[in-house]
């Protein structure tokens, strides 16, 4: 900063010699315009124009090559006169309002406190919004040239100007390359020189002196009690192993332990930087959102992002973070992925040190198993969101590293997101609707979710709504992502949306950074796979989400993820079943999977995990759902036995004699013994369409498992297996034995059911017995 003003200075000074404008005394400056602040805030004030002056003057000659030195110093002393008296006015007025109290920015995001301490500084915020401007002014115009003028779209073009790109986010700081960060695995969004370009940025900022960094080192470690560098670490590293938005990263040795780390400092005065540029998005995007008729809360998207991303800067936090996630991935046994172990005594909120980690980025890295930990990946994030509440919000690939072991490491817990639980059932619900194709109920996710605005509610019911966003969420759960859009399509059916109902939609604050988190998560995904699709990649956690929870509102979602029109959905049972099992392995460490492949276990790990919920002792939703659906099977297929009986000479003469019991009236009771087994069979007689569903579901589900029953018993018919061959497989597996409690409480629950349900049929309890659901039953 002194460098910048001090060379802007002699920019200023030159012009003032130009102009024959006499130097004076700082006081003599103050007193402009009868201005009575300190000598101390006028020089602050005059150096702050001089900096704006000589910013314009550089940016003059820079930007355009036919500007004359001598036209750059004009504008140089005409920008300084302005933000001089600016500066001056704004010094009064802040010391006016704030006489006595030193104004700080403080380290929780504040707009309140953040607009008042740029108040006291205009021509920095000035500075700010020229410089920004000026820089992407210059960019934008050359990109405008090469389209329309020079009609020049080669290659070597635009790498270039994604060179140029890369280098004025640089420029712009922080913030600037965060968005582009998130840019860079965007396939789908960016041509490829650009993800080129930004990826670079993801773990390769330039960095800033070491010496500063060493610094800044010592003053934390001393204020924490534990001494200086030297004193904590025998070792580290020279230069910063990478660099960062806002840190780098060294290598060091603890001298106690002698355990590799990782040493992350922060770089100097990036609060203010980012919070500038914060405060300057704020004072925009009302503006467009006037001129644009948005319903979203754009400031309200400003100030949750910035929230989280000035959290970033508190490694304390980040700390905390990695710890209880940590902590969180251990109770769930989710042991494909792991964290750095956090050093608590050599971390502070501008330090953070932990455990080195030998690996290599999940994207750069040609291991077989890379497929498999990006399931991982995804799996994890939905587990963050659905189960822990707090979500890792910045995912890209530089934070996503394999191990040498084979395993998931998240870096960089700064920032994060945290989710209630109604809002976590509500996208489970949205998830359950998207991969279940049911594209109808989703306006009524949107309305549970917050993208609809309040008096809005009931548009999205009106058939133009819901086939609409039917035909958009179709062609968004296809996969391929924004390159396998129908763009004209889908825009014009946007438009015909407004033009019929207004602006209907807004993105709820507190989903900003979900939808950030995973459309990074999708862009990595479209990296391997140009057809990946992010909705159907979520079907092996939603299977055990729904498979485990005991909620309400799971139960209702699992319910209506198996149930279509009233008929219970066999096929979407097995898919459940088999992405259940996909869950299991996909978080599974590579270690585990390879000792349980020398076991060669008859049954796997996530096979023995699905046999433990569907042979539980206790009972749990999904064996009650079976179970009504199997005893509705035997049932119909006892009813389908006695009408084939009934239909033979013999049922006939049994038909004719049940009518004429049946006659007897008050004596009927006397034969009770003779006349009750032939109401029974009566009763099975009355043959309609729902047994015919559930003979039909009987076969579905034997048709879809028959293959996967066979090969565990070695056998093409079930038929020919013998006695001896199945006493055979199950003295081979040995592991089958703790599972019999629960395969006997599921017969006898299963028996109760069925003498229940043919008690009621035949006393005529009950006129229908309701064992069909509906998903609003």
């Amino acid at each position: 900063a002194t460098t910048s003003i001090s060379t802007s200075h002699g920019r200023y000074v030159r012009a003032k010699k130009a102009r024959g404008v006499r130097r004076g005394r700082w006081r003599t400056y103050a007193e402009i315009g009868g201005l009575n602040v300190d000598p101390g805030t006028a020089r602050e004030a005059m150096r702050w124009a001089a900096e704006t002056a000589g910013h314009v003057a550089e940016l003059l000659v820079r930007t355009h090559a036919n500007v004359s030195s001598g036209v750059a110093d004009d504008a140089a002393l005409l920008v300084w006169t302005a933000g001089a008296a600016a500066a001056l006015q704004g010094a009064k007025t802040g010391a006016e309002k704030d006489r006595g109290m030193e104004l700080r920015l403080p380290e929780r995001y504040d707009p309140e406190a953040s607009a008042a301490f740029f108040a006291r500084k205009p021509v920095l915020v000035l500075t700010r919004a020229m410089t920004l401007g000026m820089e992407a002014a210059g960019f934008l115009l050359q990109l405008w040239i090469d389209e329309n003028v020079a009609r020049d779209r080669s290659e070597t073009t635009e790498r270039l100007r994604a060179k140029q790109c890369r280098e004025l986010a640089v420029r712009c700081g922080p913030t600037y390359v965060k968005v582009c960060q998130a840019l860079s695995i965007r396939s789908d969004l960016l041509r490829p020189a650009y993800l080129e370009a930004f990826a670079g940025l993801q773990d390769d900022c330039p960095p800033f002196p070491t010496p500063l960094a060493r610094a800044i080192m010592d003053k934390e470690l001393r204020e924490a009690g534990q001494g200086t560098v030297e004193q904590v670490f025998s070792t580290i590293s020279d230069e910063p192993i990478a660099a960062a938005s806002l840190g780098q990263v060294y290598r060091a040795t603890l001298k106690e332990t002698g355990k590799a780390v990782a040493v992350k400092v922060q770089r100097p005065d990036v609060l203010e930087s980012i919070c500038l540029d914060l405060h300057l998005l704020r004072m925009i995007v009302p503006i467009w959102r006037e001129k644009r008729r948005i319903n979203t809360d754009l400031v309200g998207l400003v100030d949750e992002w910035a929230l989280r991303f000035i959290d970033e800067l508190n490694y304390s936090k980040e700390a905390a973070n990695a710890t209880a996630f940590s902590a969180a991935i251990k109770q769930r046994e989710l042991n494909a992925v792991t964290v750095a172990e956090v050093i608590e005594p050599y971390s502070t909120k501008r330090m953070l040190t932990t455990e080195w980690i030998n690996g290599k980025r999940l994207d750069r890295s040609t291991e077989p198993d890379v497929p498999k930990l990006c399931g991982a990946a995804l799996n994890c994030y939905l587990l963050m969101l659905l189960d822990t509440g707090v979500l890792h919000s910045d995912p890209h690939p530089g934070n996503l590293m394999r191990t040498t072991d084979g395993r998931l490491c998240i870096l960089d817990w700064g920032l994060v997101t945290e989710v209630t639980e109604e809002q976590q059932y509500a996208i489970i619900n949205y998830i359950v609707h998207l991969v279940s194709r049911n594209y109808e109920s989703v306006p009524r996710d949107l309305v549970k979710l917050g993208f609809i605005p309040e008096g809005k509610e009931k548009q999205t019911e009106d058939e133009g709504v819901v086939g609409t966003l039917s035909s958009v969420f179709r062609q968004l759960a296809a996969g391929g992502g924004a390159k396998k859009l129908n763009v004209e399509q889908v825009a014009s059916e946007m438009r015909g949306l407004v033009d019929s109902y207004g602006n209907i939609f807004r993105i709820p604050s507190y989903f900003a950074y979900i939808l950030r988190t995973f459309t990074i998560l999708e862009g990595i995904g479209l990296q391997r796979d140009p057809d990946y699709t992010i909705v159907q990649e979520c079907y092996p956690y939603l299977a055990r989400r729904l498979f485990t929870d005991d909620d309400p509102r799971a139960k209702a979602a699992l319910q209506e993820m198996l149930y279509q029109h009233g008929r219970f959905n066999a096929k979407r049972l097995r898919r459940l079943a088999g992405e259940f099992q996909s869950f299991t392995e996909t978080t599974m460490s590579s270690k585990e999977l390879a000792e349980a492949s020398k076991k060669e276990l008859i049954l796997s790990p996530a096979v023995k995990e699905l046999l433990s919920i569907l042979l539980d002792t206790k009972g749990n939703y999904l064996q009650e759902m079976l179970l009504d659906e199997l005893v509705a099977v035997v049932d119909a297929f006892g009813k389908e036995s006695v009408l084939r009986v009934g239909r033979s000479p013999a049922g006939q003469l049994a038909a004719g004699m049940l009518q004429r019991f049946e006659a007897t009236g008050p004596l009927q009771s006397l034969f009770a013994p003779i006349l009750l087994p032939g109401q029974v069979a009566a009763s099975f007689v009355k043959f309609d369409e729902r047994d015919e569903a559930a003979l039909e579901t009987g076969q579905a589900m034997y048709e879809l498992f028959e293959p996967t029953i066979l090969q565990a018993l070695e056998t093409d018919d079930i038929q020919k297996l013998s006695r001896d061959r199945l006493e055979r497989f199950l003295e081979g597996v040995p592991e089958l034995s703790e599972y019999v409690p629960g395969l006997n409480a599921i017969v006898l629950r299963f028996n109760q059911k069925l003498f229940s349900r043919l008690w009621q049929r035949a006393t005529g309890s009950v006129t229908e017995v309701q064992y069909y659901r509906t998903p609003t039953e």
